[in-house]
């Protein structure tokens, strides 16, 4: 193998590996605040995703109790949202758990958020929205 060659390889090689620690580390996770557990009442809380962004991206989230047991997930778990749209997990009823917090995989911060919303059941004009920071 002559010398050039075998530096073309390796200037590849390296390309390749920076390409794919970029895309790899470009991938966020959101975690939000969370909601005050069972003091809220009748209600129901579910975690959104939005992507406010010019293209699509992949993302999951995932619904957690106060013990940090997983509640919902997006259906299919990770989806692909595209441009500016919102998803989100199954609502999940106060009366079963308490659903406490979302945790959210994004491919990046600038473009995409996470947020639990709680709404009452006894009325429905009340929520409760905690969005996520990086």
């Amino acid at each position: 193998m002559r010398f050039s060659e075998k530096c073309s390889r390796v200037l590849l090689l390296t390309l390749v590996v920076v390409q794919a620690w970029t895309t790899v580390a470009a991938a966020a996770a959101l975690r939000t605040g969370s909601l005050p557990g069972d003091a809220l009442g009748d209600g129901a809380a579910a975690c959104y995703v939005t992507n406010g962004g010019p293209s699509t991206g992949a993302v999951s989230a995932v619904l957690y109790d106060m013990n940090g047991a997983p509640l919902e997930t997006l259906t299919g778990g990770t989806v692909s949202l595209a441009a500016h749209a919102t998803v989100s997990t199954p609502y999940h009823d106060y009366s079963v758990n308490s659903p406490a917090h979302c945790e959210c995989v994004v491919p990046n911060t600038n473009n995409f958020r996470c947020s639990v919303v709680w709404f009452s059941k006894e009325n429905p004009a009340q929520m409760f929205t905690v969005i996520a920071t990086p």
